[in-house]
């Protein structure tokens, strides 16, 4: 294997001349305003190197041999005028020696101060980092001061934590001459270590910038005005106290945001926006770049971002922000034990061949240098082997032209941490795509015991959200949970669940049911978003509100426009299948919804029912139930021509139940389940199948499951 210092050889040589085009004078200090296109990358220390889904913060001392001139010739490699580094890590120890801040235990070289030296005589701007909500030697030692330490946002903004940060910002930027720093999780805390109970100290700070007495956890709902003003009267604080720290040391510290989510309520039109010098979307996508273009200063430069987590097609996504004239910036995990990612087999080899973070490295260094790519052109449907999937192509190559063929990675979304609104179970689960994401919406149990449970695990129920570009990787949303359950005295104060959500009009319109645990549920209630997680709550719907109402499922009618409701309406078991239709939204009348049967299927009751409409029909997915936790339950498909009468046509499509089916393309759709004994089970998870074919040809395949012949 070539060192990286020969692999750097490797790659001027492939640059040729351009490679010099749009890189800074070597020698002095480099001037960022003479920078046209901004070229960065981080090798990222955050991180621990491991096969788990969910990463831990790297270890103090990981990478603490790291030797900053091979650094520095990686990122000349890859033709980058913009090091990202290091001044403080998540787990809070400083990449530079005899700071305010610890540094990495075994730190072998002043790592940072040596990186900025050796950059800027290669021309190239160095920028450090802080990790703005989560510091794991804070919360370590200022238990009463930190949610913990998990690997989330755990740091309330109290006035001891930004004199901290005053500080290490401060002496970070006067010792080690970086030209600015990133700050990355500027976001209020999840409070995951007191089950969303707040410390004393947020207590303290929520009565210091609202000027009121402290008014209880039920009345700051995440989501709710009262919780938003607190926010962003708290990310205002915080955003002045960095500012200062960074340019009384040196007034031309440029301050660069980074956000997963830029169009967050609590920080669109902020005066951070108007104030800071870059602002980078770390989801990537250059819609949401253009929704803040007017919010910014006219001095503060954009950013898009390319890494294997956020899915970005980079054959799409760098000429697109090359012609808007939006900044690049891509980062990746280190892979060896010096902290580096070996370039020699990433650039020596074609880009169609490449997946990932390679194929993102692969393309940036090739923008960077000026050169063509090799895969700037669209592939084919389907794509050659190799190539980076779409989410259609990732789809495709995990389905059946057989039938819905349940996903080998299998689950697609767990359970969170003990202590987390979700703990307990998941399930109800509905999908939508949206441009191109989509949104997977679900009921969450924050406690379930492995019995059938008790009134007060009932209570815990409230709504997630999680969302994936590929179908195949999912984001559970930070806003969790994104429909909480009410506080007194409204009507789903013991529960929220069974959520069902279309997007049309440019909104989410969400239906749920509310109540249940110690009280009967109250049937159906109605939520809209502008974005797909704050919702806003209407109440009850309807007239003739039914109680003991489950699964619903919503369809609009494209010819008459109407909303076909279908739903679960349990005093009439074991014949429960209702359906009521409305004009509106909101205006559906229990008093007549009419019963619904589904020819040729003799199970003892058939639940769990969701209509999809297509230009092939009316098309429903159901399961048989015949226990507490449907261990027996089979997904089935029955066809109607109007909504109303339904043939069974397979029994046999998925071992699981409560299923809801997206359409990707014609022939092409996803189904979301939960596995056979998972109905409002401790533990269940959320499953992926994929069929690659029309939905009516399933009538003529032999059933993927067989289903017994008396059921």
């Amino acid at each position: 294997m070539k060192s990286p210092i020969t692999a750097c050889c490797l790659a001027l040589a492939f640059a040729g001349p351009v490679a010099a085009a749009e890189t800074p004078a070597a020698g002095g200090t480099p001037d960022a305003t003479a920078i046209e296109h901004i070229k960065a990358y981080c090798l990222d220390f955050n991180w621990a190197v491991t096969d788990r889904k969910r990463k831990p913060f790297a270890s103090p001392g990981t990478w603490a041999d790291a030797d900053p001139a091979q650094h520095v010739a990686w990122y000349k490699t890859i033709g980058a005028n913009v090091i990202q580094t290091f001044c403080v890590s998540n787990n809070g120890y400083a990449w530079y020696k005899n700071g305010v801040v610890p540094e990495q235990p075994g730190l072998k070289h002043d790592f940072l101060p040596e990186v900025v030296k050796l950059g800027h005589q290669e021309g190239m701007l160095v920028m450090g980092y802080f990790c703005i909500a989560a510091n794991q030697k804070w919360g370590i030692d200022h238990p009463d001061l930190s949610y913990g330490t998990s690997t989330t946002y755990h740091i309330p903004y109290t006035d001891e934590y930004l004199a901290y940060l005053t500080s290490s910002i401060g002496d970070a930027v006067r010792k080690t001459g970086i030209d600015g720093f990133m700050f990355d999780w500027m976001w209020m805390p999840e409070r995951n270590s007191t089950s969303g109970k707040w410390l004393d100290c947020e207590k303290k700070l929520y009565q210091q910038l609202m000027g009121e007495e402290f008014p209880g956890e039920d009345k700051l709902v995440r989501g709710s005005p009262l919780y938003r003003a607190y926010g962003r009267k708290a990310l205002d604080r915080c955003w002045k106290t960095i500012r200062k720290a960074a340019k009384d040391a040196n007034p031309k510290c440029i301050l660069w945001l980074t956000s997963n989510q830029i169009n967050h309520p609590m920080l669109i039109n902020s005066d951070m926006y108007k104030e800071v010098d870059w602002i980078m979307n770390e989801c990537g996508d250059m819609k949401r770049i253009e929704a803040v273009k007017a919010m910014i200063g006219p001095h503060t430069r954009l950013i898009t971002c390319l890494a294997d987590w956020n899915g970005q097609d980079a054959r799409q996504l760098v000429p697109e922000a090359l012609a808007a004239g939006v900044g690049l910036y891509g980062f990746a995990a280190p892979r060896d034990d010096h902290g580096l990612v070996p370039l020699d087999k990433i650039l020596s080899r074609p880009v169609s061949e490449l997946l990932g973070d390679d194929r993102n490295i692969a393309m940036l260094a090739q923008a960077y240098h000026g050169t063509p790519s090799d895969s700037a052109s669209t592939p084919p449907p389907g794509g050659p082997a190799g190539v980076a999937p779409t989410m259609i192509e990732s789809l495709r190559r995990i389905g059946s032209t057989e039938g819905f063929k349940p996903y080998d990675g299998n689950p697609i979304l767990k359970p969170g941490p003990a202590g987390s609104f979700d703990a307990g179970a998941l399930g109800s689960m509905c999908v939508l795509q949206v441009g191109d994401v989509l949104h997977l919406y679900y009921e969450a149990w924050g406690v379930r015991a492995a019995n059938n449970g008790t009134p007060k695990e009932f209570e815990t129920l409230q709504i997630g959200h999680a969302t994936s570009t590929d179908g195949l990787h999912w984001t559970k949303d930070p806003l969790n949970p994104v429909l909480p359950h009410g506080g007194k005295p409204d009507f789903d104060r013991t529960g929220v669940w069974d959520p069902y959500v279309i997007h049309e009009d440019g909104q989410f319109k969400m239906w749920y049911g509310g109540g249940g645990g110690s009280q009967l549920n109250l049937g159906w209630a109605y939520a809209t978003s502008e974005d797909g997680s704050h919702f806003k709550k209407k109440g009850l719907i309807g007239i003739g509100a039914q109680t003991n109402t489950e699964d619903c499922h919503v369809v609009r009618d494209p010819k008459s426009g109407h909303y076909y409701m279908y739903y679960w309406y349990g005093w009439d078991e074991p014949n429960a299948f209702k359906l009521v239709t409305s004009a509106t939204a909101t205006g559906f009348d229990f008093n007549e919804a009419r019963g619904l049967t589904i020819e040729g299927d003799a199970s003892p009751m058939c639940k769990f029912g969701q209509v999809l409409r297509d230009d092939d029909g009316w098309h429903l997915f159901y399961s048989n139930f015949e226990d507490g936790h449907c261990t027996n339950s089979i997904v089935r498909y029955a066809t109607s021509n109007d909504g109303i009468h339904w043939k069974a046509r397979v029994k046999g499509l998925v071992k699981g139940q409560d299923a809801d089916v997206l359409r990707i393309a014609d022939d092409l759709y996803l189904m979301v389940y939960s596995p056979q004994g998972g109905f409002d089970a401790k533990g269940t998870d959320i499953r992926l199948a994929v069929y690659n074919g029309r939905l009516p040809d399933l009538a003529n395949k032999p059933p993927l499951v067989p289903a017994p012949e008396s059921r």
